[in-house]
């Protein structure tokens, strides 16, 4: 059997035989009625820079299954002949073999914010233009929502799943009532995700959807600009569903839902009047909500960032420096057998760090993660952790 098939076989037997809200310890997770099983845990984690542009920030958005990160660095301004050129934003693909390299987006700022297993990338350009880049194909954008409202159209993309399936959003002239989160099947919007019906009174403006993650099925998530920002699933057979996270048996005050799997499971951060932020594993067939915590305490604030075909989850973390009281912000990478654990910063007199995304396939044992941390110079730069997940037998 795979590894990843019985890493899949294990926790789904595990999380049938355990309260779900709890994480288990390893020391415990093993014992089911006298039966031995293999325990996940963190073995290995390797933390690499990414770099800037002489010396400038960077930022890590996401990562396939071969540890492809894609993301976005500033170009310092500089001055060519008589001109001054401006800093700008460039959308950039990584990989240990060929580095930073750039892909060319005309006029402006771009940002790159999604990457599948075939290293197709998307993004958002200046002046609301998103769009999609095939290795040795160049740079396509995505058709407009609203293709007669011409410059009124805003677009923005998100991710892009396996089978090229984009999620996003964008309005029209009137972005109060023609807003809406899209689904591109390839460069062509198939979907359009409507606004709920207002059920209380906010003058012109309804609840339009924000389009955020999508899986390795197609199926897409996001959240509702509404008074508990209803996390929402479009699945790709032809339905629309959505639910309200619950903390402490009551509605978030706010939520807002980030990534999703094949088993749709949606994890994001939800805030009341207990818990500022909180991360939460929101799992749509039953509607239970598992919050997450933080590196220092139940109520201390999180973020999830996004969740893969494991339930492996990563986001950001309150975390206290070692040796001192200071709060900074840490990456972690979360799932229900060993809860919470940090993936580590870079040296810097001011260090923090966010997991922004997670592939969803794992190579054998291991995960790749995205996002950036502060550096020794105090810049933001992007980096990868590559995460080594051993199991040991307990009994």
């Amino acid at each position: 059997m795979p590894r990843r098939l019985l890493a899949l076989v294990v926790l789904s037997v595990l999380a049938m035989a355990c309260d779900p809200s709890r994480p288990l310890s390893p020391a415990t997770a093993g014992v089911r009625k006298n039966i031995t099983v293999p325990v996940p845990y963190v073995a290995k984690v390797t933390l690499t820079d990414l770099g800037g542009v002489d010396g400038g920030t960077s930022y890590g958005s996401d990562v396939n299954d071969s540890g492809t990160v894609a993301g976005w660095a500033t170009i310092p301004g500089h001055i060519t002949g008589t001109t001054h050129i401006p800093p700008s934003n460039a959308p950039f693909v990584w990989s240990p073999a060929t580095g930073m390299r750039f892909i060319t987006i005309c006029c402006g700022s771009a940002y790159a914010s999604g990457i599948n297993d075939s290293g197709v990338v998307v993004g958002t350009g200046a002046h609301g233009t998103a769009w999609m880049y095939r290795p040795g194909q160049g740079v396509t954008p995505l058709a407009p929502l609203y293709p007669a409202e011409g410059t009124a159209n805003v677009v923005s993309a998100s991710r892009i799943g396996k089978d090229g399936r984009i999620n996003g959003d964008g309005y029209g002239n009137n972005r109060f009532y023609d807003q809406n989160a899209i689904i591109w099947n390839d460069w062509n919007p198939s979907v359009a995700i409507p606004q709920l019906p207002s059920y209380y009174v906010t003058g012109l403006v309804e609840p339009y959807p924000i389009g955020t993650g999508i899986d390795d099925n197609g199926d897409a998530t996001g959240w509702f600009d509404e008074n508990h920002n209803p996390c929402w699933i479009f699945d790709a057979s032809g339905g629309l569903t959505w639910a309200t996270v619950m903390i402490g048996g009551t509605p978030a005050d706010t939520s807002n839902c980030n990534g999703v799997n094949t088993s749709r499971n949606v994890v994001g951060v939800a805030s009341s009047v207990v818990i500022s932020q909180a991360a939460f594993l929101l799992n749509f067939p039953t509607g239970q909500t598992t919050l997450l915590g933080s590196l220092t305490g139940p109520n201390n604030w999180s973020i999830a960032n996004d969740i893969n075909e494991g339930d492996y989850v990563v986001g950001q973390s309150d975390y206290v420096l070692p040796g001192t009281t200071k709060h900074s912000s840490a990456a972690f990478i979360w799932n229900a057998i060993f809860g919470m654990v940090n993936l580590g910063l870079l040296k810097s007199p001011n260090p923090s760090c966010s997991a922004n995304a997670i592939n969803h396939d794992m190579q054998g044992n291991t995960i790749y993660v995205a996002g950036h941390c502060v550096d020794a110079s105090g810049v933001t730069h992007a980096v990868r952790w590559t995460v080594t997940i051993a199991y040991r037998l307990l009994s």
